[in-house]
């Protein structure tokens, strides 16, 4: 009830304050036109007041009251304002500054989180720039020279013809140790497995593979010369019993 009562009393004073400066504006206006011979000289313009000086700091002229504020442009409050009033203001204006400087310093810490966002994202986006040139330019560096090319892929075809069973595999994959021991579980002859991981130009290997059975994926296990495909697929055959058909028909099994 009796912040009701304050908040009250504090808006019949704007009130009072307002009618003070718009009475003491039509002064001003009516004295303006007067000076520019727009109204007649006999027109009878108000005298100041008392109270009219009361809005007035040091009788300057130049220091007049904001009607929402209650305080001139040296922040100081008029005169009839009684100490209570002076200090409800003040605390009323402590917290709106607070506020303020509250809403700054989240405004701040949004602009530093999204700069460390974009920092973060701009060298997550050298950093795969730098990796792909690398890539691109390892690729081409591997990849230069026909000749060697041919030869490898020479290599290549001299491997399959000249096995009957050869898997190219690499150590580390999944895939290509369930196609190995599959393979181990037949007493083979003539069965040859080439680590592309462990050998000069395993990259040339595989791409000549990819060409050679529209596949580049490893394992590429050979019967007789024909691919039967990777890891699954020499599963498959094992379950089915084509596996150790083939192998028979080519004889790869010791007896």
């Amino acid at each position: 009830m009796a912040k009701s009562k304050r908040s009250k009393h504090m808006r019949a004073m704007r009130k009072i304050l307002r009618e003070k400066l718009a009475k003491k504006d039509e002064v001003k206006r009516l004295a303006s036109l007067k000076q520019d011979n727009l109204i007649p000289s006999t027109v009878p313009i108000p005298e100041r007041t008392a109270n009219d000086e009361e809005m007035q700091v040091g009788g300057s002229g130049t220091s007049e009251f904001n009607s929402r504020t209650l305080k001139n442009k040296d922040g100081q409050y008029p005169s009839w304002l009684s100490g209570r009033q002076r200090k409800h203001l003040q605390a009323k204006q402590a917290v709106q500054k607070r506020n303020e400087k509250q809403k700054k310093m989240k405004k701040n810490a949004g602009k530093v989180t999204k700069r460390k966002k974009t920092q973060t994202k701009n060298k997550a986006e050298a950093i795969y720039l730098s990796s792909t040139i690398f890539r691109q330019i390892f690729r081409r560096l591997t990849s230069a020279g026909g000749s060697g090319d041919t030869g490898i892929a020479d290599k290549v075809q001299q491997l399959i013809t000249g096995h009957k069973v050869i898997v190219f595999s690499k150590t580390t994959c999944p895939y290509c140790i369930k196609a190995k021991q599959i393979l181990s579980k037949y007493k083979l002859k003539d069965y040859k497995v080439i680590e592309l991981d462990e050998i000069d130009h395993g990259n040339e290997y595989q791409n000549v593979l990819g060409k050679l059975t529209n596949a580049r994926s490893v394992p590429r296990v050979f019967i007789a010369g024909e691919c039967i495909g990777g890891g699954d697929d020499t599963e498959r055959l094992d379950q089915n019993g084509d596996l150790e058909k083939r192998l028979k028909k080519v004889n790869a099994i010791e007896k």
